[in-house]
């Protein structure tokens, strides 16, 4: 499989135990993604169902973090 934005990817998955969040006094989890301008301007186009629900950010210049609506 090649390397790259779009033939492989990385990912984490995180299995959390809803009832321990209750104990340690969490009351909502959010999800975010942050990305290159790029590949979000594709996500925006494509849409893709498992990301509909997450805070999206893009990278601006000098690094800095740009909220999406």
């Amino acid at each position: 499989m090649k390397e790259g934005w779009f033939s492989s990817w990385l990912r984490q998955v995180y299995r959390l135990d809803p009832l321990a969040g209750a104990e340690l006094g969490a009351t909502r989890q959010d999800r975010m993604i942050i990305l290159p301008e790029r590949p979000y301007q594709v996500l925006v186009e494509q849409d893709p169902k498992g990301l509909q629900g997450l805070r999206k950010f893009v990278v601006g210049a000098g690094g800095r973090l740009i909220p999406t609506l």
